[in-house]
């Protein structure tokens, strides 16, 4: 009976054994599974993080790029628009120059008008005795008439001469 024991308790023994063997080896399969995980996950958080990098990069390359694209187009716009600008001032400056030399125009042909009346209606000669003497001449009444454009033609005692006129218009 004691070898039977004996055989029961190596019986026993070696699968204890056994057991203790498959234990180790399912813990020890455990932990390298463990570990390879652990490695695994590890390479995982590399990887998208190398990943999250090249996107970061690529975004950032992109919006750099979409900048310079919207500066250059504004700037285009910018000097759009002061061209556009300059040609209205251009324009506004053409047509105050024309106004102001058709004002000019106009005041110098009603000065020669004026002066023309001026000389046609009085005279200015000299008298030995008194000093200067004016004399005034009838002017034709009706603004129509032609002959109120010419000054009628008056002769000065002394051969003198016609008084000098002279205008000086200056623009900017």
């Amino acid at each position: 009976m004691r070898k039977r024991l004996t055989e029961k308790q190596d019986k026993e023994e070696g699968e204890e054994v056994r057991r203790r063997s498959l234990k180790k080896k399912t813990e020890l399969q455990r932990r390298r599974l463990l570990e390879i995980k652990a490695k695994s996950d590890a390479a995982g958080r590399i990887q998208a993080w190398w990943r999250g990098t090249l996107v970061r990069r690529t975004l950032l390359a992109a919006a750099l790029r979409a900048w310079i694209i919207q500066q250059w187009w504004r700037g285009l716009l910018w000097r759009r628009g002061c061209a556009l600008r300059r040609g209205l001032l251009q324009i506004y400056a053409a047509e105050e120059l024309g106004a102001v030399r058709l004002q000019s125009w106009f005041r110098m042909w009603q000065c020669h008008r004026s002066y023309g009346r001026l000389r046609g209606t009085g005279c200015l000669s000299r008298d030995p005795q008194s000093g200067f003497r004016f004399q005034i001449q009838e002017a034709p009444q009706d603004p129509q008439d032609p002959r109120a454009l010419q000054p009628p033609q008056a002769q000065r005692p002394g051969g003198a001469k016609d008084p000098e006129f002279r205008v000086e218009i200056l623009s900017v």
